[in-house]
């Protein structure tokens, strides 16, 4: 399908429906705009995907194949269903202008992955990242039971196509809920995502939410990591959710996560831990609150890293700082990590180090390090 402005489909209706047999392409067009890709002429939805498999939104061919899927009154693009799997949105602008300029941004999210498996928003080879900004929700959201082994990568998510200025989804960037075994990012240039200027960079939550992995982005900075294009709030929030990384030590795991947090009086932190069910969590080899050299001050507004959880419950979450190899050392400026449960109770902190001797200090209940403190 190419080639088409589709508009005004209305009453629960999708300017694009695919179902069964799969197998299906579809190229620039231009979904929920006029022709010139400039103004909102709203469906429902812009393209429900539905128990379908082996589709192609969009392309790698720039604008010979890129979709305009923006200013839809739900959704932009919603991948659905156990059988609609292996399905990939690539090279697309979803919530702005024909231009990827101008906040024309859908009604909830950019795209929505339900209850489906093995998708991919945005790929490796060129042409494939999507600018996904603007939107009045969030970026791209992944729920409902069986959503898992997607993977969001080297996409643009809050920002313009020219990864410069700021078009944020309102929300949250990428939003997991109750889903595990997902992946933001990779381990490889080509893979990065690019989440700045949204609400909340990366949100992960509820106890289903699992095995999730943030890996090698630039999580509220510009397209090269060197000056702040700040999510309002949080870099990464982790809430109620166990065992999820961020990070990694492994070659191009490394998020840089800085720059973060605007919003007067609300939470502004490279990293937050939430809640009694966010537990074995791990950071690990991160930049956190540097430039993407990891030598330059970017600092989050607040705090590097917050957990936070009930008295009750202590703490068990993993900070790794990697002294043996300077290639992998987690590096903050700031200040460092706050652990805390309840004013007044008793705290644990529970880290892996490696190749330091000496572990954090505990300063009348904040953890921290000195200003671009390395350890």
């Amino acid at each position: 399908m190419r080639g088409l402005a589709i508009k005004r489909f209305t009453g629960g209706g999708a300017g694009i429906y695919l179902a069964s047999s799969g197998n299906s392409a579809i190229y620039r067009n231009h979904i929920g705009t006029n022709p010139a890709g400039t103004v909102a002429s709203a469906n429902d939805v812009g393209i429900i995907i539905s128990d379908c498999p082996n589709n192609d939104v969009g392309g790698t061919g720039g604008s010979s194949t890129r979709n305009i899927i923006s200013g839809n009154t739900s959704d932009g693009v919603r991948i659905t269903g156990s059988g609609a799997s292996s399905n990939e949105v690539i090279g697309n602008y979803i919530g702005t202008d024909v231009n990827g300029a101008t906040d024309l941004g859908n009604g909830y999210n950019g795209v929505v992955i339900v209850g489906a498996a093995d998708n991919t928003v945005g790929g490796l080879a060129s042409g494939k990242r999507n600018v996904i900004s603007g939107n009045n929700t969030n970026g791209v959201g992944i729920t409902g039971s069986g959503a898992t082994n997607n993977q969001v990568m080297d996409n643009i998510i809050g920002l313009d196509a020219t990864g410069s200025v700021g078009v944020g989804n309102y929300q949250y960037g990428v939003y997991i809920l109750d889903v595990p075994g997902n992946t933001v990012g990779g381990s490889t240039v080509g893979t990065r995502n690019i989440i700045s200027y949204n609400e909340i960079g990366v949100m992960i939550s509820g106890g289903s939410a699992s095995g999730n992995q943030i890996r090698g982005n630039y999580i509220g900075t510009n397209l090269t990591a060197q000056s702040a294009m700040r999510n309002r709030t949080d870099g990464v929030r982790i809430d109620n959710a166990p065992n999820n990384t961020i990070g990694g030590t492994a070659g191009g795991y490394r998020n840089v996560i800085s720059g973060n947090g605007t919003t007067y009086g609300s939470p502004k932190s490279g990293v937050r831990i939430t809640g009694g069910g966010a537990v074995n969590n791990v950071i690990s080899a991160n930049y956190i609150g540097t430039a993407g050299s990891g030598t330059s001050d970017l600092g989050n507004d607040d705090d590097g890293v917050v957990i936070h959880r009930p008295a009750s419950e202590g703490a068990a979450d993993f900070i790794q700082l990697l002294g043996a190899h300077a290639a992998l050392d987690v590096r903050f400026s700031d200040s460092l990590v706050e652990a805390c449960t309840e004013a007044g109770f008793p705290r644990v902190f529970k880290r892996g180090i490696v190749g330091v001797a000496e572990g954090l200090v505990d300063h009348g209940g904040a953890l921290r390090l000195p200003h671009q403190g390395r350890r």
